[in-house]
């Protein structure tokens, strides 16, 4: 087997303006899917029921478990203001579970 090595041709250029609009439009698409996914399969699990527990302020860690998604999916939902989180510091949110619920369309209709 010989030493060789292939040149590839140079990947055409793409503007960032360009790439910014594309990257834009993608999570645009992505973000309801992945919130449809997940509603899915939180509605296949029980949901909590309303007890004084869902008033408690819970960790993205906490919330993540509870809905069966990765930590830093809650965390930037957060920060894009799709789940409510509650600033305790200055690099720490926490969240409330029935908030969580509401925020996702996953309350039934409560509140």
């Amino acid at each position: 087997m010989e030493n060789t090595l292939h040149i590839l041709p140079a990947p055409k250029f793409i503007p960032s303006a360009d790439v910014v609009s594309i990257a834009a439009e993608f999570i645009a698409a992505l973000v309801p899917v992945v919130v449809a996914e997940v509603k899915a399969q939180v509605e296949q699990q029980q949901p909590a029921p309303a007890t004084p527990d869902n008033d408690y302020f819970i960790t993205a860690a906490e919330a993540a478990k509870r809905l069966s998604v990765r930590e830093a999916l809650i965390a930037s939902w957060g920060r894009e203001g799709l789940l409510r989180a509650h600033p305790i510091g200055p690099h720490y949110v926490r969240f409330k579970w029935a908030e969580v619920l509401a925020d996702l369309g996953l309350d039934g209709g409560q509140q």
